[in-house]
């Protein structure tokens, strides 16, 4: 099936909600539905959802909806919408709606979450939604033909982001499994770990041919080196702060590939840097590899548990005399090249997929906001049959 994506221009009128279609019409949701009230928690179990406001929190055995329905945040999440097509038991922290009108119930979830109600208006310990707040919500509506297209192309890329993410998690789990393994056995196959001579060590049984070392003989840490914004200039060479890049800068003070892992406030976070950057104070950054493969590094100290060695309650700072003194099994270099190579092609894998999660993302917003807001028309489609 296809569809003409069409920039419409004229036959535009002044409504409530600004400049619209001529074929468009303003509604509210009282018009359209009947506004009604969660009910308390049911006490028993099965497979129909409960919805709070903050989403399914619990299952019962009997539904208070049958029919397709948008569940609303009332208190707490105010305001927070939730489509389902499937019976469903709303809680009393929430609203639902009971269809009046014919609407398509995917087309008006979609322009919920566009032009969500908040409930801050209402604000006192806990944002709430009154009931003639959610009445009285003002909609778009197209004709229903142009509704059900829509709903069908933005649940189109919604799809393809829900795919794009359960890759990414999937990869995500391959690799700490991988790792695990490769930092137990070396390069070898799953198959093939038996096979492998282990002897004793101080940190467990390790690969013949390791050697255990504390992480200053393998990676020596540095403090990185301040820069406050204002000083910031204009360049390529990346900032590197506790979280990864947090901006540019025209000069650089380490020279590249480096690894980055933060040290104050948020710890645990390794990167790597292929170019020459300036690590931020907020940072530690390795100041000597030992010769060692500097993705290997990278790799190793990934599988560190930063917050044994970190200090502070409030702020949690990463204390490098303490982490310094952690101990690692550690191979000859070949090995350490074979390991990583292992580990970038999964990263590889992982950043592509990152990065079409995050243009599907933006074409969503986009597409969004021009489809709900008639900026382009899915006029005379044969989308949805």
């Amino acid at each position: 099936m296809s569809a003409q994506l069409v920039k419409q221009e004229p036959e535009y009128k002044e409504t409530e909600l600004g400049m619209l279609p001529i074929d468009w019409n303003v509604r509210k949701i009282k018009d359209l539905a009947e506004v009604k009230y969660g009910k308390s928690n049911p006490r028993d179990l099965g497979n129909i959802p409960v919805i709070g406001s903050s989403g399914v929190f619990s299952h019962t055995s009997k539904p208070l909806v049958n029919f397709p329905t948008i569940v609303i945040g009332r208190k707490g999440n105010a305001g927070k919408a939730w489509l389902f097509m499937k019976p469903c038991f709303p809680s009393d922290t929430t609203f639902y709606l009971e269809w009046k009108e014919k609407v398509d119930v995917k087309y008006l979830f979609e322009y919920l979450t566009f032009n969500p109600l908040s409930g801050e208006h209402a604000k006192t310990t806990v944002p709430s939604l009154t009931r003639p707040d959610l009445e009285n919500q003002k909609v778009p509506l197209p004709p229903l033909p142009e509704q059900k297209s829509i709903a069908y192309v933005l649940s189109t890329i919604k799809s393809s982001l829900e795919k794009t993410g359960n890759v990414i998690n999937s990869l995500l789990g391959l690799k700490k499994s991988l790792m695990k393994h490769l930092f137990t056995y070396g390069a070898v196959r799953f198959e093939d770990a038996n096979k492998v001579k282990l002897k004793e060590s101080e940190i467990g049984m390790i690969p013949e041919g390791w050697k255990v070392k504390e992480l200053k003989e393998i990676a020596t840490l540095q403090r990185g080196k301040d820069l406050p914004k204002q000083e910031w200039k204009k360049g390529t060479v990346p900032i590197i702060g506790s979280s990864g890049i947090m901006g540019y800068h025209e000069e650089a003070v380490c020279e590249g590939p480096g690894v980055v892992t933060g040290r104050s406030g948020s710890i645990g976070k390794v990167t790597y840097i292929e170019g020459d950057y300036w690590p931020h104070n907020t940072a530690l950054y390795v100041k000597d590899f030992h010769e060692n493969d500097t993705r290997f590094v990278y790799y190793l100290m990934q599988t560190l548990d930063f917050e044994k060695y970190a200090t502070g309650v409030s702020v949690p700072t990463l204390n490098r005399n303490f982490i310094h003194m952690a101990k690692k099994a550690v191979p000859p270099l070949p090995a350490q090249q074979e390991i990583a190579s292992f580990l970038s092609i999964i990263d590889s894998n992982i950043g592509y997929e990152e990065n079409k999660k995050k243009a599907l993302g933006q074409l969503f917003k986009s597409t969004l906001y021009n489809l709900m807001s008639a900026k382009i028309r899915l006029k005379d489609s044969n989308l949805v049959a």
